[in-house]
């Protein structure tokens, strides 16, 4: 019985203690620091100190830029910050892939007349 009696007040002590360090952490998180803040005006003059910040960068002006084509860039004409007119030209694309393309429609145009021929002698023979 006197070991029953001694086991159970060990864990009323040890839930005792654990109820304390609940109530410590929950008082540790709810407690507020306070914040300081340190303001100024914006004043002109030469910069004395670098300061970093970060951000999003918005242009003022953009373009939307399709082409009819697509390829591989083997020179830019223009540069950043250059100004363009309407019908300049901005890239050069290798030609080899623009021929390929074009023998491909050649092609493709040539299978259809072929075929048109044979459906119109086909229904003249009926």
């Amino acid at each position: 019985m006197k070991q029953l009696f001694a086991s159970r007040s060990l864990y009323v002590g040890i839930a005792g203690l654990v109820i304390i360090v609940i109530i410590a952490m929950i008082i540790g998180v709810t407690r507020q620091e306070e914040v300081s803040l340190v303001t100024t005006t914006a004043e002109e003059g030469s910069v004395r100190q670098l300061v970093s910040v970060s951000g999003v960068a918005e242009a003022e002006q953009t373009a939307e830029l399709a082409f009819p084509t697509g390829g591989i860039v083997t020179s830019v004409a223009v540069r950043t910050g250059d100004v363009v007119s309407q019908g300049a030209v901005l890239i050069s694309l290798e030609a080899s892939a623009l021929q390929a393309d074009r023998a491909d429609a050649v092609a493709t145009r040539n299978r259809a007349i072929a075929t048109r021929g044979a459906w119109s002698f086909l229904k003249a023979s009926v």
